[in-house]
């Protein structure tokens, strides 16, 4: 970055047109983290950039800022920029597990995919929105061993999706999670 302090902002937004890739993650994950709305533009040209690092940092910007278009541009980078050391996690599977429900059904889409990595992402984060709705919360854990246990029994009732089992498997899995999703979607209308 070129200045600190006050100026962080201005800084990354004239960083973001660097021709280095590590400069222009390095100011889109500056701005991601400030959240300022008035960066929105910013997000959603960082989503068409070569770098994966970029395009992450700007999808996550975007869900910190609510924009509208959050929810698409998770799932579009839902495999860039895997953490090193948890491969199955990206800035979008963390993203996308905070969104709650609205993210589900487009998650099982993903989680039909032919691409391994993909169907690895989308459960991952899939996963994270089932265990918060029984109140798990990263860092802290669920709330007691009845929560957990209770997030996991709902897991093995629609079929133990597992994103490396068969097709058939998958699909049977999936099925299952439609249903419950309705059914969840019925019982809060």
């Amino acid at each position: 970055m070129k200045n600190s302090g006050s100026n962080n902002f201005q800084a990354a937004i004239d960083d973001i047109a660097s021709t280095d890739a590590d400069v222009r993650a390095a100011a889109m994950d500056t701005l991601a983290g400030i959240a300022a709305g008035e960066a929105a533009p910013f997000f959603r040209q960082g989503l068409r950039d070569t770098d994966e690092r970029v395009r992450s940092h700007a999808a996550r910007g975007l869900v910190r800022i609510g924009h509208a278009e959050a929810l698409p541009a998770c799932l579009s980078t839902i495999d860039d920029n895997p953490d090193e050391l948890h491969l199955d996690l990206t800035p979008s599977v963390h993203a996308l597990g905070e969104m709650g429900i609205e993210a589900m059904a487009p998650l099982l889409e993903l989680m039909s995919s032919g691409e391994r990595d993909r169907r690895m992402h989308a459960q991952r984060a899939f996963e994270m929105i089932v265990a918060r709705r029984f109140g798990f919360r990263p860092g802290q854990g669920f709330p007691d061993v009845d929560a957990e246990k209770a997030a996991r029994r709902i897991w093995t009732e629609n079929g133990s999706y597992d994103f490396a089992a068969n097709v058939r498997g998958r699909k049977a899995s999936i099925v299952l999670w439609r249903r419950w999703l309705t059914k969840v979607r019925s019982d809060r209308a």
